[in-house]
């Protein structure tokens, strides 16, 4: 039941006018208090509220049912008169609906009476405050958008009865006739520094009778009075913007203007209605609109990148719909519906199918216990039926394959061996404290695959796709699976050393990968919004993403994709036909030929979604003079991933989202990311437990610390949360002991202790590794024999909560003799994704990860949107998908997603115990630091003098040039699409 009374009596008002405000933030005392007592719960947010001078005394009452406390204002935007504090009142959720699309508001007012306690509830209609002559109220709802008070009004009043309407709507009559417009950016924030022009066209039901101009400079007031100055125009006078004559409508329209940031090109919305235009649109109003409006607008320059040159992909396209899936089974359920009605074959005529390409396919149910959604299975109803069904699987080995001399062929095979000891005992320590093993798991098969390349071991033995390319060519005619050759070479890298590979180059030539995920499908659904279909993000056709939110399987996996459709399909369906066109000329077989062609963008019914998106590419950018092979369709390279991701964070205003799997870009996106924190509220970043790249640690740490700032220099603070995803702890496998890992005290443990001692001996698994003592985690480091009272035990140093600055999570506290000791490893969620929300209106999604690999080197796909209502769009992609990550990652049920809409109230509960949510900061996980270990592990001395002697080299090298090198060249290389290239992880 929707149950709001107002708030004053209007008609006792005299005056009123509007004042802008701040709620204060301050920053958090250590140790971090979730709750800030006097901290409002929009904190760091504007207000704009509503001044009223009473004729006699103004009485304020509780709107609704709800929580109320003091909260304070920042300094520098005292009440006049100096007072620096409000009351906050917090509807209770279960007496009250959220207001659609823009969740529950919470209101604000100064003078209040005796300062209540703090959380005391008030009943609706309750005094807040009597006799006051003058007086401040304020309104915000969860989507961060500062609203005046005349939005916040409205909203509320469409949900009321309309027998209640009338009381609430007196509200807003203390405006009298005046009528505003109020300009604002997407978060409600004026324009500052930038000029524009309003258009304002009196249109008839078949063209335009008249049009006037007025420049307006977001710069000097709030709230831009309209009716107070005519807008002088060839064809006269024009003083009411929202009372035009009977019949008439009127449209507003951007033009671009001369400033120092000119806006062109903007997407404008009125809030909170969601009425909007896309960008070089008018914006219609319709007689009887609102006399007083809020028009937010945002500048598609501002975060969308250009295209290069040539480019068939457009800066954005209109009309669009992307829709986030997160993790395999939900992706993958969804394509199978898309493909199962593809299967047909044709639809009047026209070829239906599919299109696929990725880092790895494999051949599997896509639909757990279903074999009829293997893609063999849908490649062998699709092509009977007389459709199409191509796929593009990347080629990992890309070697030069010269004869190798047997002194030679031994050093390679001794360097192998060398290095596969090397990670396996290295992999066996890491099991002990982190189960996520990929990159160094990968680091020992391409090693492997070197050497047995080299001595024409078959191909498939490498490929892990081979197996299902043979499968879908077999019987056929030609070939409608090949392999998609990374065309890049190590002379491509600006950062390539004079010695290149220390003699090696002249066996493998490539690090790089078409790393791009992305799936498409002509359904049987001509003239609808669907009958193209594209998937892209960061899932590959891979059994390992089968996995859910829960994330109850054996190994966990967390990814996210999307289902993109509308006229922005067609960019997706022409990067794959470019990239067919490419690779079919390379093979030795002709492959099939492509039979879907790319539709027509204007073709694609426009969606009623209304995304603004763009389809961002990573193409590598060839060595100067030299033609790339790719001259054909990017002959410079492409880097409007990266492009268009620096200038969303440059853009961003309330708060950024980051999902990675590996999250070490170079120094200008930091340096974009630390900037951002003097206007922006909160950075959160997800990553996996342990980096996927070798060393990757290493430059994770410096820039979490340029992140996170220091006392002189603060950047983000406390305002950032860089975290794990972990799963429920998992003991130890058993080896040949049964118990391992189960034990208990021999002695007594008090708070203080840094050493336990534990029985029996033989149980203790290896070290270092975590261990649980009555709920109490630990990290045990270290541990050597002894002998209690006759009976052998082992003394093993830990690390617990409060020693140095190592966040653990869990209170030290004492532990009787006897008490059970249980070392179970906590288990991470592998992080997969490559995502990124900004200020719950842009979204991007896709395969680029947020290093050199992902902006200027590997071929990659990622799709931006942005919903054309901005805050108010009811389908928004940017919105959705964070408070759904956000429910994930904070071990919220999905339904409770929607209260996650205020991102700085939201963001506090990351700061709960890593035992209540299930992201757990990265200072709770980073144990490297703690148990001595070094990011040179890898690479024992032996090895280097392999490495040495291999490539017949004359003289010594660092450690850190050999970092530098393998850093540049195999694990992070770039192209000379990089505008700065710079050498070595730090």
């Amino acid at each position: 039941m929707v149950d709001f009374a107002r708030l004053f009596d209007a008609s006792l008002v005299a005056t009123a006018d509007e004042i802008a405000l701040r709620l204060h933030d301050p920053p958090r005392l250590a140790p971090l208090p979730i709750v800030r007592p006097g901290v409002a719960r929009h904190a760091g947010h504007a207000l704009i509220a509503l001044e009223l001078r009473a004729t006699t005394s103004l009485t304020l009452s509780a709107p609704c049912d709800g929580l109320v406390r003091r909260v304070a204002l920042d300094p520098a935007t005292p009440l006049p008169g100096g007072a620096t504090e409000m009351l906050e009142l917090i509807p209770l959720p279960f007496a009250t609906v959220a207001v659609a699309c823009t969740g529950l508001p919470s209101f604000y007012v100064a003078p209040f009476a005796a300062a209540p306690p703090a959380g005391e509830r008030v009943a609706r209609g309750a005094p807040l405050a009597t006799g006051a002559a003058r007086a401040w109220i304020a309104a915000r709802f969860q989507d961060a958008f500062t609203p005046a008070p005349f939005d916040w009004i409205r909203a509320i009043a469409a949900l009321l009865p309309a027998a209640d309407q009338a009381a609430w709507l007196a509200q807003d009559g203390v405006y009298g006739a005046r009528e505003r417009l109020r300009v604002t950016d997407h978060v409600g924030a004026k324009l500052a520094g930038a000029s524009f022009t309003i258009t304002l066209r009196r249109d008839s039901d078949h063209g335009i009778e008249g049009e006037w101009l007025r420049v307006l400079d977001a710069r000097a007031d709030l709230a831009l009075s309209v009716a107070g100055a005519p807008l002088a125009g060839p064809a006269g006078t024009f003083a009411s913007l929202y009372a035009p004559p009977t019949g008439r409508h009127f449209a507003l329209r951007w033009t671009a203007a001369p400033g120092p940031r000119p806006i062109a090109t903007a997407v404008l919305s009125l809030y909170p209605s969601g009425v909007s235009a896309p960008p070089d649109e008018p914006l219609a109003l319709a007689p009887g609109e609102p006399r007083r409006r809020t028009l937010h607008a945002l500048a598609i320059a501002d975060w969308f990148a250009p295209s290069p040159a040539g480019s068939p992909v457009p800066m954005f396209r209109v009309g669009s719909r992307v829709e986030p899936l997160v993790d395999g089974i939900a992706t993958f359920a969804r394509l199978a519906a898309d493909l199962d009605d593809a299967r047909r074959g044709k639809d009047n005529g026209e070829a239906l199918g599919a299109h696929f390409t990725g880092l790895f396919m494999m051949d599997f149910p896509l639909v757990t216990g279903h074999d009829d959604t293997k893609l063999s299975a849908y490649a062998t109803d699709i092509l009977e039926a007389e459709g199409s069904l191509l796929v593009l699987a990347c080629k990992i080995l890309n070697l030069r394959d010269p004869d190798l001399s047997t002194l030679r062929l031994i050093a390679c095979l001794l360097l192998v061996a060398l290095t596969d000891v090397a990670i396996f005992v290295k992999l066996w320590d890491q099991l002990a404290t982190d189960d996520h093993s990929t990159a160094i798991l990968f680091l020992a098969l391409w090693a492997t695959g070197v050497a047995l390349a080299t001595v024409s071991i078959p191909e498939d033995i490498a490929e892990q796709s081979q197996d299902t390319l043979d499968t879908l060519n077999t019987g056929r005619a030609a070939p409608i699976a090949i392999y998609s050759r990374p065309p890049m070479t190590i002379d491509d890298n600006p950062l390539t050393p004079a010695s290149k590979l220390y003699g090696l180059e002249s066996d493998i030539n490539q690090f790089g990968f078409w790393h791009g995920k992305a799936q498409m499908v002509k359904r049987a659904a001509s003239g609808q919004p669907e009958s193209h279909v594209a998937y892209l993000g960061g899932i590959d056709v891979n059994p390992n993403r089968v996995d859910t939110p829960s994330h109850q399987r054996g190994s966990p996996y967390h990814d996210v994709h999307a289902r993109v459709t509308g006229p922005i399909v067609a960019d997706v369906f022409e990067s794959f036909r470019e990239r067919w066109a490419h690779d079919a000329a390379l093979n030795g077989a002709t492959p099939a030929p492509l039979v879907l062609a790319t539709p027509e963008a204007a073709s694609l019914t426009a969606s009623s979604s209304k995304h603004i998106a763009r389809i961002g590419r990573t193409y590598y950018g060839a060595r100067p003079g030299t033609t790339s092979p790719l001259a054909s369709f990017s002959p410079d390279g492409e880097r409007t991933i990266y492009e268009t991701m620096l200038r969303a964070i440059q853009a961003a205003q309330d708060h950024i989202y980051i999902e990675d799997q590996y999250f070490t870009p170079n120094d200008e996106y930091i340096d974009a990311l630390v900037a951002a924190a003097a206007r922006c509220r909160r950075l959160v970043i997800l990553i996996p437990t342990e980096s996927d790249q070798i060393f990757g640690d290493r430059r994770r740490r410096m820039i979490v610390d340029r992140l996170r700032g220091d006392t002189a220099a603060p950047a983000w603070g406390d305002r950032f949360f860089i975290g794990s995803p972990m799963r429920r702890p998992v003991l130890a496998r058993a080896g040949r002991i049964a118990s391992t890992g189960r034990l208990s005290l021999a002695r007594a443990a008090s708070p203080g202790d840094d050493a336990l001692f534990v029985t029996p001996p033989a149980r203790l698994p290896e070290l270092p590794a975590w261990l649980w003592v009555e709920g109490e985690l630990m990290l045990a480091r270290t541990a050597e024999n002894t002998t209690l009272d006759g009976v052998k035990a082992k003394r093993v140093t830990v690390i617990r909560e409060g020693a140095g600055s190592f966040v653990i999570g869990s209170r030290a506290r004492g532990h009787e003799l006897g008490a059970a000791v249980t070392f179970a490893q906590p288990k991470g969620i592998y992080v997969h994704a490559k995502c990124m929300m900004i200020d719950d209106v842009f979204v991007s999604i896709g395969s680029a990860n947020t290093n050199r690999r992902g902006f200027f080197h590997d071929g990659e796909l990622n799709v931006f949107a942005i919903p054309e209502a901005l805050r108010s769009a009811p389908d928004n992609p940017a919105r959705a998908l964070r408070s759904a990550l956000w429910a994930e990652q904070l071990g919220l049920p999905p339904v409770m997603a929607s209260l996650l809409g205020d991102t700085t109230s939201a963001f506090d509960l990351f700061l709960r115990s890593r035992f209540v949510t299930r992201a757990a900061p990265l200072a709770a996980i980073d144990i490297r630091p703690q148990v001595g270990a070094t990011d040179f592990d890898l690479i024992p001395g032996s090895i280097l003098q392999v490495l040495k002697a291999q490539a017949g080299m004359i003289g010594l090298f660092t450690i850190e040039q050999l970092l530098d090198d393998i850093w540049n060249m195999g694990i992070d290389p770039t192209s000379f699409t990089d505008p700065n290239p710079q050498s070595g992880p730090l």
